[in-house]
Parts: structure tokens; C-alpha cells; sequence
């Protein structure tokens, strides 16, 4: 009876601690995602009705240490979190396309992972084209693809640069001097989003109508 009595309270005291680990992990991990993103200038939006996000931002799990990964046991409590520098992202991502009110959800986009990387492998000229493209212009040699940030600047984007260097490329700190705010591209919802959009007609068309919403925005502040 003893036994069974210091058993079950062996039992209870595993339980407590494994809970109290598994807290302290989502805490600290959580913490270290939070700096990650602040560390690449993105600027952090939540909207009230978030949609369903299954794959949300996180840390490569192959560029772990064995001290970061998940499946080191709550009994365990050597875990520390990722490097919230060193360890690379992966994101959620839509590919928007305007000219045609359609989109592409990437739910794992490695942050050192090319922009072309994923065009060629989504627009090859020998893979039959999206249903909407009836045109044939959705060829990844033919498309350009756009980011804009929380103050609205527009960067094009070059095929050979990664997830990363773009985001670094967005990001702006707050210059005191003139007092311009902090910018940065936006993670709404724990998702980024892309333009993509044929070259020629449809981009100009595009960018000019950006442009001229962003200036009548500006104006009425």
C-alpha cells in the first residue's frame, strides 16, 4: 500500500514538473520568435478576426541544437531556446496576384530561400499554367514580384534575393532627427504577403494605382 501511495505521488510530482517545463518552454520560445522578428524589422500586425494559421512563423527545425529541439523530453530541463539570431525562419506566405483577384498560400517559405526559387518552381514554362491564366503570362521569366511596407514604401523585388535579405531591405528604424517612425514589411496575422504580377502593362497599371492610393491616403492624415 505504501508503494503504490509514493508511486502515485512520484506521479503527481513528474506531472507538475513536466507541466511547469513545458510552460517555461513556450514562454521562453515565444519570447525568442518575438525578438527573431523584431531582429528582421518586420512590423507585427494582429487584426481582430486573425484566419485559421496552421503553419505560423517558426524556427528551422533541422538548424536546431539538439538542446533547442522539441522533442527533447519536459523531464528534461536543459532545453534553452533558438538562437533568435543565428537561427533561420520559416514563414507563411501568400503570393498575391491583383491582376487576377487570385492567390497561392506557401505555407513553408524558408527565410534563405530566393524569391526565384519558389517562381520557377511554382511558373515553370513547361508546367501547364494556373486555371485563371489564360493569357500564358504567369512564366516565371515574365513576372515581377513587389513588396510594400507599413508606411507604404514599394520595393521591387530581384529573383536572386532571399526572404531574408528582402525583409532586411524593408526595414527602417525610426530616425529620430527627422522623425520619421520605424518601418518595416508587415507580418499581418503571422503572414506575409508578395505581389506578383506579369511584366509590361499590368505592372505599370499596378504600381501607378498603388502609388496614387498611397498619396490620397497621405494626404487625408
Amino acid at each position: 500500500m505504501r508503494k503504490k501511495v509514493q508511486a502515485r505521488q512520484a506521479a503527481i510530482e513528474k506531472a507538475a514538473q513536466e507541466k511547469k517545463e513545458r510552460e517555461r518552454r513556450e514562454k521562453e520560445g515565444k519570447l525568442a520568435l518575438d525578438r527573431a522578428l523584431l531582429a528582421r524589422g518586420l512590423w507585427v500586425e494582429v487584426t481582430p478576426q486573425p484566419p485559421d494559421n496552421p503553419t505560423p512563423a517558426h524556427f528551422d527545425p533541422e538548424a536546431l541544437p539538439s538542446s533547442s529541439r522539441s522533442t527533447l523530453p519536459f523531464s528534461n530541463t536543459s532545453w534553452t531556446p533558438p538562437d533568435w539570431v543565428r537561427t533561420p525562419l520559416i514563414f507563411p506566405l501568400f503570393f498575391l496576384y491583383p491582376a487576377h483577384s487570385q492567390s497561392d498560400f506557401i505555407s513553408h517559405f524558408h527565410e534563405d530561400s530566393t524569391i526565384g526559387d519558389h517562381l520557377d518552381a511554382m511558373f515553370s514554362a513547361t508546367a501547364p499554367p494556373p486555371p485563371w491564366d489564360e493569357r500564358r503570362e504567369y512564366v516565371a521569366s515574365n513576372l515581377v514580384v513587389y513588396a510594400s511596407t507599413h508606411g507604404k514604401r514599394l520595393l521591387r523585388v530581384g529573383r536572386a534575393l532571399s526572404l531574408r535579405q528582402l525583409l532586411d531591405q524593408g526595414a527602417k528604424d525610426a530616425d529620430p532627427k527627422t522623425g520619421a517612425p520605424r518601418d518595416g514589411i508587415v507580418l499581418q496575422d503571422g503572414i506575409l504577403s508578395l505581389i506578383v504580377l506579369p511584366k509590361g502593362d499590368k505592372e505599370k497599371e499596378w504600381v501607378e494605382r498603388f502609388k496614387k492610393d498611397r498619396d490620397a491616403t497621405t494626404k487625408k492624415q
